[in-house]
């Protein structure tokens, strides 16, 4: 990746790096070169980066933290059992059964619970199932639930 305005010491470090291991080998390599083929400021696009990681950091964690805490429920006592031994078989066979474990807390306490939304028109939503349509008028506030629209 070439990098505009780049210090003397810092040319001089990328290139022994580029000796010994070729940034072009890297997965980032097509990512990065699309980021400086922008022609943006270097400080611009490390802060847009960083900006991303962080938030992407809350994101990841705030999912961690629900799927441990789903499984650490009494109720779910035979399925933290099954996932102590699926992690210590270690085995392809295992590593699959617990992202399905994993994907199954986050189906039923995702990260987000849900949003908000204030309608702009006057609308009926129809649910079907035999459920009611629902009346939505300008102004209300309208939640839509992540949980809810992952059981049914």
């Amino acid at each position: 990746v070439h990098v505009k305005k780049q210090s003397f010491f810092g040319r001089i470090a990328a290139g022994i790096l580029a000796f010994f291991d070729s940034p072009k080998n890297k997965e980032s390599y097509p990512f990065l070169s699309a980021l400086t083929a922008t022609g943006r400021p270097l400080d611009a696009i490390v802060g847009n980066i960083i900006g991303l990681a962080v938030g992407a950091c809350v994101n990841y964690a705030q999912a961690a933290v629900n799927v441990i805490d789903f499984y650490l429920a009494d109720e779910r006592a035979e399925e933290r059992r099954a996932i102590v031994d699926l992690i210590q078989k270690k085995s392809p066979e295992s590593d699959t059964l617990l992202r399905g474990y994993v994907c199954e807390a986050m189906r039923l306490k995702p990260q987000y619970p849900g949003l908000w939304r204030d309608a702009v028109t006057d609308t009926i939503v129809e649910q079907g199932h035999g459920l009611p349509a629902i009346e939505v008028k300008a102004g209300d506030r309208i939640f839509a639930s992540f949980r809810n629209a992952h059981l049914n």
